[in-house]
């Protein structure tokens, strides 16, 4: 019985240890996901003012991942001019699982539904899209947001609807 009581006793003292570093190390996992979607943002956004082509970023629930990529006249993700990461000049794609999650992604252009994508115009760098229907572009009717989630930790991700600026918080 002495020998249950100090093995419980043990026990607690290190559940008690461990668990309150638990909560940073969600927030520090959520703050690193929120840092690499806001990145990821501002570096399409300086692309397609660079390169005078549209560029975006877009989220993928199901995978838990983005792409940065350059955007076709019709709209389209641009399979042939590949954009590469400035850092390490792999594919701009980052994969979420072990520094967070994509818990919700919502960008809402004048004349389409609610999208997974952000897209930037080349020559003042606004957020904008190409619409496939008529070929005009369709402006970001409402501040964009990716939330990103660690355990029961948030940060969100806005976009400016007129400058596309991105900041995390």
């Amino acid at each position: 019985m002495a020998e249950m009581l100090a093995t419980v006793a043990a026990l607690a003292l290190a559940a008690s240890i461990v668990v309150p570093n638990a909560a940073p190390a969600g927030a520090f996992a959520a703050d690193a996901a929120a840092s690499e979607v806001t990145r990821a943002i501002r570096f399409a956004q300086r692309e397609a003012v660079r390169t005078g082509a549209w560029h975006a970023v877009r989220f993928d629930m199901a995978t838990q991942s983005l792409l940065v990529y350059r955007v076709t006249s019709a709209g389209l993700q641009d399979n042939t001019n590949l954009v590469f990461h400035p850092v390490d000049k792999s594919r701009y794609e980052v994969r979420f699982g072990t520094t967070g999650q994509l818990a919700t992604v919502e960008f809402k252009y004048r004349t389409r539904p609610v999208t997974n994508f952000i897209s930037f115009r080349p020559d003042d760098g606004a957020p904008a899209s190409i619409n496939p229907a008529d070929l005009g572009v369709d402006l970001l009717e409402l501040d964009g947001k990716v939330v990103v989630a660690q355990g029961n930790v948030q940060r969100s991700v806005a976009v400016a609807r007129v400058t596309g600026r991105a900041a995390s918080s």
